[in-house]
């Protein structure tokens, strides 16, 4: 199978292992292509590698304005959920990119973003993916 998003070849269907499934029960179906692992960070992303981003500091300071970064990479994908029902797999839910990776334009950082972060902001590190806007996408006063 190829994902229909990225065209990674998924591994072929695979028939779970489940501890405990009651013996008289038909086993469950093979697992749906979707749910296999996907590798971090060649899917699902909404930014391209060097693209640059704000980062809101939710979490930190509100109060304080947000810091220019470069998107390093996806480093979090939420999987896609699944019920069985009726012996399939129903999808619940797409998966959804989490974290990234950023490094911080250091032309961006003030001196109260230092005393908050301290040497933090002088390597790549990661923030939730819904803390990151486009720079292009950021609320500017007119």
């Amino acid at each position: 199978m190829i994902c229909e998003r990225c065209g990674w070849h998924h591994i072929e269907n695979h028939q779970p292992e489940i501890q405990g499934w009651p013996e008289d029960l038909p086993p469950p179906p093979p697992i749906p292509p979707t749910m296999n692992p996907h590798p971090v960070g060649s899917c699902c992303s909404p930014f391209a590698v060097d693209d640059q981003v704000y980062w809101d500091l939710s979490g930190a300071d509100l109060d304080l304005p947000p810091l220019r970064a470069s998107f390093r990479e996806l480093v979090g994908i939420g999987g896609p959920n699944y019920h069985l029902e009726g012996n399939e797999w129903i999808l619940d839910g797409e998966p959804k990119p989490t974290a990234a990776e950023i490094c911080v334009e250091s032309d961006s950082i003030l001196p109260e973003h230092h005393r908050l972060f301290g040497d933090m902001l002088k390597k790549p590190f990661d923030v939730g993916i819904d803390h990151l806007t486009a720079l292009n996408k950021w609320p500017v006063l007119a």
